[in-house]
């Protein structure tokens, strides 16, 4: 992994701790999976990051399909072209 990947893993890995990890208190296993799937959502369909002019990841990664013709963006880690949505 490079530089620049590993700078993005931390952060994200901090957001995540910050903004859902450490607000919740767990009771079931069940419970983790949809926090972390709604935080998921949140991350790549409804927040917009700066450092992609605003866009959501998704719109960010329909954006390089349509550039490119084929899919070679990335939403958390995963390929959109073989990504389902879920975690």
């Amino acid at each position: 992994m490079d530089f620049v990947h590993d700078r993005t893993r931390t952060s994200l890995d901090a957001r995540l701790r910050d903004e859902c990890l450490n607000k919740h208190v767990f009771g079931h296993v069940s419970e983790v999976q949809q926090i972390l799937e709604d935080w998921r959502q949140h991350e790549n369909e409804e927040r917009p990051h700066s450092s992609l002019g605003g866009q959501t990841r998704n719109e960010f990664a329909r954006g390089l399909t349509n550039f490119r013709g084929r899919s070679s963006g990335l939403c958390l880690g995963f390929p959109v072209e073989s990504w389902d949505g879920r975690v």
